[in-house]
C-alpha cells in the first residue's frame, strides 16, 4: 500500500516536472526568432518588426535581449482595443513605447528605462493613454529624433 502511494507521488512529480519544462520551452521558443516579421512605417521611417500576437510572445516582449538596432522594433497586436499596460521586466536597454488605436498614434512613453534587479512587485507599469490595439517598442530616443507626434499614422506591411 505504501509502495503504491510512493509510486503515485513519484509519478505526479514527474508529470509536474514535464509540464513545467514544456511550458518553459514553449515560452522561450515563442520569442526567440520564430515570431512573424513585418515592416512598420511611421512618418516615412521604416522599422523591421517582430510581431507579437499571442499571450506568450507579448508577455516576453523584448526581455533578455542585449540591444535593439535603430531600424528594429517589436509590434504587439491585440484582438480588441483596451488600455494596454507594459513593464520593463528583464529588459537590458531603454525604449520608447508607442500606443496605437488602429493605425493612429495615441500615446508615447519616451526613454522608458530598464529596471535591473527590481522585483515583479516593484516594477513600474506604463499604460496607454486610451484604448489601444497596437503597441510599437523602438530604441529609446527615436520618437524625438524622428519627430513622431500624436495622430501620426502607422502602416504595417507583412
Amino acid at each position: 500500500m505504501a509502495k503504491n502511494k510512493m509510486l503515485l507521488i513519484a509519478l505526479a512529480i514527474l508529470v509536474l516536472v514535464i509540464a513545467v519544462v514544456s511550458a518553459v520551452l514553449t515560452f522561450r521558443g515563442s520569442a526567440s526568432g520564430k515570431l512573424d516579421r513585418g515592416t512598420a512605417r511611421l512618418k516615412n521611417r521604416e522599422f523591421q518588426v517582430e510581431i507579437a500576437e499571442d499571450m506568450i510572445s507579448r508577455a516576453r516582449g523584448l526581455s533578455y535581449r542585449g540591444s535593439l538596432a535603430e531600424d528594429e522594433g517589436m509590434l504587439f497586436i491585440f484582438d480588441e482595443p483596451s488600455v494596454q499596460k507594459f513593464w520593463m521586466k528583464d529588459m537590458n536597454f531603454a525604449i520608447d513605447i508607442l500606443w496605437f488605436r488602429g493605425d493612429e498614434l495615441i500615446g508615447i512613453a519616451k526613454n522608458v528605462p530598464p529596471e535591473p534587479g527590481a522585483s515583479i512587485l516593484n516594477l513600474k507599469s506604463y499604460a496607454s493613454p486610451g484604448e489601444a490595439d497596437r503597441v510599437l517598442e523602438i530604441r529609446a530616443g527615436l520618437s524625438d529624433k524622428y519627430g513622431f507626434e500624436l495622430g501620426d499614422k502607422m502602416e504595417l506591411m507583412r
